[in-house]
């Protein structure tokens, strides 16, 4: 399994990944399992490289995340507020096309076939 799709399969599950101060963060991390620990400290580095991307030359609103196609990140001031995680980059597509066609932000993710939220931040 590739770093993005650990990444991927875990926001599937529920889990919430971050990085604070250096730090890679999985919640629920009671919830993992052996096999997911060990594929998180295979990929650690890169997990923390692909959460911590600089997000400061984005323009406010929505945007397809760098490096996990099937996530797409919402900037505001330059900095991460929300992100949400799709089954498939086809649904992520989706629900970019929906929003510029006007279409409200929840009912885009539903109608694009939105699996959960995976993150919100201030």
């Amino acid at each position: 399994m590739t770093p993005l799709e650990l990444a991927d399969h875990l926001e599937a599950r529920g889990f919430r990944l971050s990085v604070q101060d250096g730090h890679l963060i999985i919640a629920p991390a009671s919830r993992l399992l052996d096999a997911d620990r060990a594929l998180i400290l295979q990929h650690r580095d890169t997990l923390v490289a692909l959460l911590t991307n600089d997000y400061s030359t984005l323009p406010d609103g929505w945007h397809r995340s760098p490096g996990l196609p099937s996530r797409v990140v919402r900037i505001q001031g330059g900095h991460l507020f929300d992100s949400v995680c799709f089954e498939s980059e086809a649904a992520a597509s989706d629900f970019l096309e929906r929003l510029r066609q006007g279409e409200h932000p929840e009912e885009a993710m539903r109608n694009a076939g939105r699996t959960h939220p995976t993150l919100k931040a201030a």
